[in-house]
């Protein structure tokens, strides 16, 4: 991405902007129009059709609080290319926006969604209080896709905390880092913890997102292994 445009600090969206303007010369784009106001085809059926950067950037519009963010954050060429693409789906789309596949993703948002009770101990401050995702495709080349994820984070009072479109290797690394980080304040508040009391905030409720966490690394190498991912014995390189 151009630095002039400097789009929420996402190049990717910038990019699927972009794509969703060209759909407007594409020859598939009377296919696309008619995909896009049958309200019969499910949210798989429809991503057949209809490009996924389409879904994802309408999608993206209603979420107010998230296209509100990118503006204030955009570059006046950024706020352009916004508009622009705002305005080609109102237009070229009037219907889209209300169609069931977006309560299907609301649901999917929803279904990993993780919320908790805003009990805060003293200076905690812009506490994560909901995680959503959504699964995406990129064009890796003509004969091949990747899959890549749109992460969210809202924080106390709605404030978006984090709106970004990772792949694979972004998202093992921020799993990696949140984990390791987690290691490291064990272990800094263990000495303390034989001197004074220490209190540890929902001590159960860590405890069992330990054991979660170990279930669902267990769980995640296993299908690493089926896609030819193996997990490396000695990964202190790994960042």
């Amino acid at each position: 991405m151009s630095k002039s445009t400097e789009l929420a600090g996402s190049s990717e969206l910038e990019r699927d902007l972009k794509l969703v303007l060209e759909l407007g010369s594409s020859i598939d784009f009377p296919k696309i129009k008619a995909a896009a106001t049958d309200l019969q085809l499910d949210l798989e059926l429809m991503k057949e059709i209809v490009p996924a950067e389409l879904i994802s950037i309408a999608w993206f519009m209603q979420q107010e609080e998230s296209f509100e963010a990118a503006v204030r954050s955009a570059s006046p060429e950024g706020v352009k290319l916004l508009e622009q693409t705002k305005a080609f789906i109102e237009k070229e789309f009037p219907e889209f926006s209300h169609h069931p596949i977006f309560e299907e993703l609301e649901g999917i948002a929803e279904g990993v969604q993780r919320s908790r009770a805003p009990k805060l101990p003293p200076f905690k401050f812009n506490a994560v209080t909901s995680v959503a995702s959504m699964p995406l495709w990129n064009q890796a080349s003509e004969q091949a896709i990747s899959p890549i994820v749109r992460l969210g984070m809202k924080g106390l009072d709605n404030k978006i905390l984090l709106d970004s479109t990772i792949d694979w290797d972004d998202l093992s690394f921020l799993c990696n880092t949140i984990v390791r980080v987690l290691r490291d304040e064990f272990k800094r508040v263990l000495p303390f913890s034989k001197m004074v009391e220490v209190q540890i905030v929902e001590k159960d409720a860590i405890a069992e997102r330990l054991a979660a966490i170990k279930q669902l690394i267990a769980e995640t190498e296993a299908l690493g292994l089926e896609l030819g991912i193996r997990a490396v014995e000695d990964a202190k390189s790994v960042g």
